[in-house]
């Protein structure tokens, strides 16, 4: 869930909390870690770190040209899917992002963030697609495209006999902006671009978001384990936070992150209480399937708001 800012940070910062989805989650048999932290606030570098199971030797300047290029060849070349493939699973991916020779599942991320709009960012030309992609930003139909992911998940049905297991990377951008959602799923326009960047930072249209998230996000999870005698393993992780606090504690709240996992008991007792994306797969490969994968120390994220 992009953007999907963990419990602790919206308690200390934002004076609200997620009991209710947090409680769910519980009783559904999740494990829910309300301190995990991302290895990084910028999503290219938080998803490779991720999938690479390593900290990336990576500029954090999400306006650097070669670290978003650099970053995108990881999470496509990277360790977790490849290992999946090489075990034997059907891979799915339902995200802005190739994956190991998985085409991304959809485009409005590429046009705006992607390869080529990072090469020409600095010329003329880039400049001029840089201004009409602002403007058209907000006009494309975000939520439609959110949906259908969490939609996909529903309708997926489990692997049928003689089928192979499946790996399924669904990466819905939500809460992120743009706000599209009210928090009961009211639809949300911006008369323009000025309105649009306006609302982008503003931490009312965030939670409402956030709050909508959280319900589809239960409904998703309800329709997936109705479908399953023995529950599959479920990893449901942020991969930063809003990232719009100035001064203070502005690296606690944008490395904050949702982190719950349902998973077998024996594995669910490794996750840390302070949980870092890094060890995710670190931890699933080595309970799962034998690896032997050292699990990292933690790291302190750098101090600054991305």
């Amino acid at each position: 869930l992009d953007s999907h800012t963990g419990d602790s940070a919206l308690r200390e910062f934002w004076k609200t909390d997620m009991t209710g989805t947090l409680d769910f989650l519980q009783r559904k048999g999740f494990l829910v870690r309300t301190n995990a932290r991302s290895e990084f606030a910028f999503t290219h570098l938080s998803v490779g770190s991720t999938f690479s199971m390593n900290r990336l030797p990576l500029e954090m300047d999400d306006r650097h040209r070669a670290m978003r290029l650099a970053s995108e060849r990881i999470i496509e070349h990277s360790t977790v899917p490849r290992q999946f493939a090489r075990l034997g699973y059907e891979l799915v991916n339902l995200a802005p992002f190739n994956l190991f020779n998985h085409p991304r599942a959809y485009s409005w991320v590429e046009r705006r963030y992607g390869a080529l709009a990072t090469v020409f960012k600095d010329t003329l030309v880039g400049r001029l697609r840089e201004l009409r992609e602002n403007r058209e930003w907000d006009r494309r139909d975000v939520g439609a495209t959110n949906l259908w992911i969490l939609q996909t998940l529903k309708d997926l049905p489990p692997p049928g006999p003689g089928r192979p297991p499946r790996f399924v990377y669904a990466h819905p951008m939500m809460p992120h902006p743009p706000f599209v959602f009210d928090e009961n799923g009211g639809r949300r326009t911006h008369a323009n671009a000025t309105e649009f960047y306006a609302d982008s930072v503003n931490k009312d249209s965030y939670l409402g978001q956030l709050r909508y998230t959280d319900k589809l996000l239960q409904e998703t999870i309800e329709a997936i384990l109705r479908k399953y005698t023995t529950p599959p393993v479920i990893i449901i992780q942020g991969d930063h936070g809003f990232r719009r606090i100035i001064g203070a504690g502005n690296e606690r709240e944008a490395h904050s992150i949702l982190s719950a996992m349902l998973l077998p008991e024996p594995l669910a007792r490794q996750i840390a209480p302070d949980h870092r994306t890094v060890n995710t797969f670190r931890i699933l490969f080595n309970g799962l399937f034998g690896a032997q994968y050292p699990i990292l120390p933690n790291s302190r994220p750098p101090e600054g708001n991305p």
